[in-house]
């Protein structure tokens, strides 16, 4: 018989209902509850639009020696657009995924889910789809914005949607692995607010902006802007929809090699995910 201080699961697998299942009625949750938040809504599309549109009105302007200004001016904005975008969707699959499991720790429901026949995984699969969806509809908008600010996008097509969604699944799957992690760690939905919000910005800034600038970075740690998953996912993006990127050294890595990349980092950050979620939300009752 179980005790209050028992911290073992109360079901195994066996007992459980259907994976898919569990995974699709936790993904309606967290998309109902999603859509009613407005700080979540808040992050997902006012916050990038934000930087969107005040970089654009204070740093973007066509070079002075350029022989096509307007073309530059709009590729340029198209390149910041892309940048800005995938910060956009770590936002939502961080911050918002990360307050969330927060905020349900806080009011103790983790105490009644480990009761019931609950697969952690499940748990956030559900939530991450939810938060997926969000995300890319944040990139999305940042896209939609810049075209109506003049943004151009001259090889953007049918074949660019699997290569853009793929590099936002993995950098959003190893965001969604370090929103657990940073949820574990300070508890509190304003903690995670804070501390993610402020990461986010100190890595935007640090990788060049999503590596939409490599001359921000020293010329010896250039080369990890083809390694870390949200620079060459940003990178790749950039290639597949404008064609010649920003200025752009070294050149960003074939679609194949960026797509195992980002998604072997997503598939790392998320197992990581899985993990602390079931052993300490799961398995401690969410203490």
């Amino acid at each position: 018989m179980a005790t209050e201080t028992d911290t073992s699961r109360r079901h195994t697998d066996a007992e459980s209902v259907p994976w898919p299942q569990q995974v699709r009625s936790f993904a309606v949750r967290s998309t109902r509850t999603i859509v009613r938040d407005r700080s979540a809504l808040f992050w997902a599309f006012v916050w990038p639009a934000f930087w969107y549109v005040m970089t654009s009105l204070t740093f973007i302007s066509a070079p002075a020696d350029a022989s096509n200004p307007a073309q530059e001016l709009g590729y340029a904005k198209a390149g910041t657009a892309i940048s800005i975008g995938v910060f956009g969707a770590m936002s939502v699959s961080l911050i918002v995924l990360g307050t969330r499991l927060s905020a349900d720790r806080t009011e103790r429901r983790y105490r009644m889910l480990r009761t019931l026949p609950v697969s952690p995984s499940a748990d956030l699969t559900g939530r991450f789809l939810a938060t997926f969806a969000f995300s890319i509809a944040s990139f999305c908008t940042i896209v939609a914005i810049s075209l109506v600010d003049g943004a151009l996008y001259p090889v953007a097509g049918p074949l660019a949607v699997p290569v853009v969604l793929g590099c936002l699944l993995g950098v959003c799957l190893t965001s969604a692995g370090v929103s657990v992690v940073l949820a574990e760690v300070v508890r509190r939905r304003e903690y995670v607010v804070a501390v993610g919000t402020v990461g986010l910005l100190v890595w935007f800034f640090f990788s060049g902006f999503n590596g939409g600038v490599p001359s921000l970075l020293p010329e010896q740690a250039r080369h990890l802007l083809n390694i870390v998953p949200n620079t060459v996912g940003t990178r790749t993006i950039t290639s597949h929809l404008i064609g010649t990127p920003l200025p752009s050294d070294p050149q960003p890595p074939g679609a194949a090699v960026a797509l195992a990349t980002v998604l072997g980092w997503g598939g790392l950050g998320y197992g990581l995910g899985v993990a602390v979620a079931t052993r300490s939300i799961y398995d401690r009752g969410g203490r």
